[in-house]
């Protein structure tokens, strides 16, 4: 009498000797599938991974140095300061506009060209995209990390310098065209200021030099020419006449305040993007990774399918 454990190890053996049957009445497909699925795996996995077996960095960020000139003038002339990317504390959100002009910009076909130009990699500029990544961070400091792919770190870096270069050149070119016209309107500006005051002198010169004349006329005329009179000179001026020179006094020191801030501190506002250096290099080393993977994955494909015709075959066959 066969006992349960005989039983069990029949059970087992006869059910290992119907798997190896079945795989061996399936081995083209199982061979088939496998190889199929390995290759389109791999081409896949080299595809996406193709020149990014390093990534070097570097940050990008908006010049938020001079901040209380820049708030001036971006309540002033928001026009221009939106032309010179100005921050403004009353609107600190418009970091965030400015970083997603860039991630934009940088990725702009007239950009990518050019830097394909300048490094000869003799690729597409769609290819050459896909070796770029540019990552905004929204923090108490906001910028973007801009990530260079190669499968070279001399190349990676490369590319990364020179990328910045073109577009930083660039937005320095726009930002003088914008830095000269507010430089321009702010100086007409105190020009008319200067007219102004100087009419507005007049007026209240003209204003005390006759009150007073006609305060002593009055006098004279009241105790006759003969008598001492002790006289003491007016300098009132009407309210509105006052505070029209205290406006436009105000409004032409503001102006020449920050007029002198612009041309002190040129660079500020016409390189708006501040550049640093990342130290760490991104290194792809999952490429075994990938490669096992892709090995298991048609492995497991293969059995499923070998599995799958038995059982067809099994059904047509009842």
């Amino acid at each position: 009498m066969k006992t349960n454990n005989d039983i069990k190890n029949d059970t087992v053996t006869v059910d290992l000797r119907n798997m190896v049957q079945i795989f061996k009445k399936g081995k083209w497909w199982f061979i088939g599938i496998f190889i199929v699925i390995l290759v389109i795996s791999l081409l896949l996995t080299f595809s996406f991974n193709k020149n990014t077996q390093y990534g070097v960095k570097s940050q990008l960020s908006i010049n938020s140095n001079s901040i209380d000139y820049q708030n001036i003038i971006s309540s002033l002339y928001p026009e221009d300061a939106d032309k010179l990317w100005l921050v403004s504390t009353a609107k600190w959100w418009i970091i965030g506009t400015y970083l997603d002009r860039i991630n934009n910009e940088i990725k702009s076909e007239p950009v990518i060209d050019e830097l394909n130009k300048s490094l000869g990699l003799n690729i597409n500029n769609d290819e050459l995209k896909k070796q770029l990544r540019v990552d905004i961070i929204i923090a108490t400091e906001s910028n973007i990390v801009l990530t260079t792919y190669s499968n070279d770190l001399n190349t990676a870096k490369k590319i990364n310098e020179t990328l910045i270069n073109i577009y930083t050149a660039d937005k320095a070119s726009k930002f003088t065209i914008a830095y000269n016209e507010l430089l321009e309107k702010i100086n007409k500006k105190i020009s008319e200021d200067e007219l102004e005051m100087q009419k507005l002198t007049k007026e209240s010169e003209d204003y005390v030099n006759n009150t007073n004349k006609k305060l002593l006329d009055e006098i004279l005329k009241s105790v006759g020419s003969d008598k001492v009179i002790n006289y003491q000179s007016s300098s009132f001026i009407p309210p509105e006449l006052q505070n029209k020179i205290n406006v436009v006094t105000g409004e032409y020191n503001s102006l020449v305040s920050i007029n002198k801030n612009l041309i002190d501190n040129k660079a500020i506002f016409i390189d708006r993007i501040s550049i640093q250096n990342l130290s760490d290099i991104e290194k792809n080393s999952f490429i075994l990774r990938n490669i096992l993977i892709s090995f298991f994955a048609a492995l497991f494909a293969g059995v499923i399918v070998v599995f799958v015709v038995n059982f067809i075959y099994t059904l047509r066959k009842k």
